[in-house]
């Protein structure tokens, strides 16, 4: 059964952060109830090393997530897959092999959206492909730091400012804000990275793409 506020929402595109955050603002979950509807079997806890890395695709039961959205798992498997070809080639997250920065980057119009996408924490992104916004890792009124990009709060998702009370992550809007730009972007990003892929596989070597 889908959750509240999934209605018409197609997430390709978006973080699992992203995801989950709305799902559980919307809902009223805190992080023992996330792990609990959304963790993958047997995981004890998001604070552990291989856990707290929200891009991890160890931790995030994908199917049971799709089935919550009420979407097909293909709406989900480019958080994990079409971006990542060439991370062979990227120096990754010592902390779980992750190409992925470890510190939470956003745009900030995408949050007053309510909306993360993957790609915004990818070192080679410098602004977000939606709305052309310089990409940042700090509160805009007050500078101090989202903090990272795991799952480690042990009461709620991070929806303010813990510094001054700004309002970050507006999970109350529309989920399918800026959806039809998202669902472009995505589409041909990932052509891009299958060109790459075959430029790499035909020339036999490992060289950085950007």
């Amino acid at each position: 059964m889908a959750l509240i506020g999934t209605a018409n929402w197609i997430p390709v595109g978006e973080s699992t952060w992203s995801i989950v955050t709305r799902l559980a603002l919307r809902n009223r979950f805190d992080w023992s109830e996330v792990r609990r509807v959304f963790g993958k079997k047997g995981l004890s806890s998001f604070q552990s090393a291989i856990g707290s890395h929200c891009d991890n695709p160890e931790i995030i039961d994908l199917i049971r997530l799709a089935r919550s959205i009420g979407c097909g798992l293909e709406a989900l498997q480019p958080s994990f897959s079409d971006y990542y070809q060439v991370a062979r080639v990227h120096t990754r997250n010592p902390r779980d092999g992750s190409p992925t920065l470890r510190q939470l980057r956003a745009c900030t119009s995408c949050l007053e959206e309510g909306s993360h996408l993957l790609v915004h924490q990818l070192p080679w992104w410098a602004r977000c492909p939606i709305h052309f916004e310089e990409l940042t890792t700090k509160c805009t009124r007050c500078n101090a730091p989202f903090g990272f990009f795991e799952f480690s709060r042990p009461t709620k998702p991070i929806d303010t400012c813990s510094q001054c009370g700004k309002a970050l992550f507006n999970w109350q809007s529309s989920p399918s804000a800026h959806q039809k730009a998202r669902l472009k972007f995505v589409s041909e990003y990932a052509d891009w990275i299958r060109t790459v892929r075959r430029g790499r596989n035909e020339q036999g070597g490992s060289f950085l793409w950007l």
